[in-house]
């Protein structure tokens, strides 16, 4: 079933930035006009396509966006990295390292979750990794940590990796904080 144009006007309108309502307003009295039904659903598809628009290059529009395609990106790694892990062998050492990339994985999908629901939890989650990757970078480095399965260097690896995703969570989370601020509450 089709939607009726009043149907594609109205979602529309939830589209819109609220500083172009004033050119929506005018559209929707300018649909009322039209008395051709194909012409009225035509426009107002023109309209939806010019609020999504408008939507997806605002400030807001490209937070959301931002936040899901991060969201995405942190749930494919999370769950790769899962696939990755059950492909192990049953030996001490593969059993060892797929359990670490497993936990890697939860902490990712665990990211991705928080940053759809919580841009701040995100940013807290993002502090919380950067502290444990520095702490295990400083206990990898002082202590020349060995372990009978698993190299330093495989350790150290994994660390860089976890540290490189938490800076960029962090990073992306402090920006995308600005982004949906309000141009009047900028300092």
């Amino acid at each position: 079933m089709m939607p009726s144009s009043h149907r594609l006007l109205y979602w529309a309108s939830k589209f819109m930035p609220k500083d172009r309502q004033e050119w929506f307003s005018a559209m929707a009295i300018e649909m009322d006009e039209i008395k051709n039904p194909k012409e009225r659903k035509s426009f107002a598809y023109g309209c939806l396509k010019t609020a999504v628009s408008e939507w997806s290059h605002s400030r807001r529009g490209l937070h959301y966006i931002a936040r899901g395609v991060g969201a995405l990106g942190l749930m494919m790694l999370g769950v790769m990295g899962f696939y990755m892990a059950t492909t192990f062998g049953e030996e001490s050492k593969e059993v060892l390292f797929s359990k670490i990339i497993s936990n890697l994985c939860l902490f990712y999908i665990f990211s991705a979750i928080i940053l759809m629901m919580s841009l701040r939890g995100a940013k807290l989650l993002a502090v919380g990794g950067l502290i444990v990757a520095f702490l295990s970078a400083c206990y990898l480095k002082l202590t020349h940590f060995s372990h009978s399965g698993l190299s330093a260097e495989t350790f150290i690896a994994l660390n860089v990796e976890f540290l490189a995703i938490v800076t960029l969570l962090f990073l992306a989370t402090t920006y995308l904080g600005w982004l949906y601020m309000p141009e009047h509450e900028k300092a």
